[in-house]
């Protein structure tokens, strides 16, 4: 996956590996069109009947009625602030064995390597076998890597 974050390609954004980016990390491309002035849909408040309060204790509560470990990271950035709620068994995307075959760390390994590419004077031998590595390791190009 490139270093952009933004296109005027929909269907790279429409993409079933992108669109399952954005279902984990938020990580993946997004239109252009985002920030168009006019927007395709008109704005509908949040409908929550409580206060911001009220409304984590009725989650908490579901949790600790279905006997729930939770985990909470508060984040802030740009005076924006957020949250990441974390529920083992109840907010996993995927099962935790599938997370050791593909997860955003794969080729982390060769973080190295690739760093030092461009600086790099192998002989022609040596980039056939790393280009053979990563074929072998089977990295396709949209999933994004550490």
């Amino acid at each position: 996956m490139s270093s952009r974050h933004q296109t005027f390609d929909d269907e790279e954004v429409a993409e079933h590996t992108n669109l399952e980016t954005h279902f984990i990390d938020s990580s993946g491309l997004i239109s252009w069109d985002l920030f168009k002035q006019d927007a395709d849909y008109p704005f509908t408040d949040w409908s929550f009947s409580g206060t911001t309060e009220e409304e984590f204790a009725t989650l908490m509560a579901i949790f600790a009625a279905e006997d729930k470990e939770v985990y909470i990271a508060d984040y802030e950035h740009l005076g924006v602030y957020a949250c990441r709620i974390i529920v083992p068994g109840m907010s996993d995307i995927y099962p935790a064995e599938d997370l050791w075959l593909a997860n955003n760390n794969m080729g982390s390994h060769l973080r190295e390597t690739l760093l030092s590419l461009p600086g790099s004077a192998w002989n022609k031998e040596d980039y056939l076998n790393l280009i053979e590595q990563l074929d072998e390791e089977g990295f396709d190009d949209f999933t994004p890597r550490a």
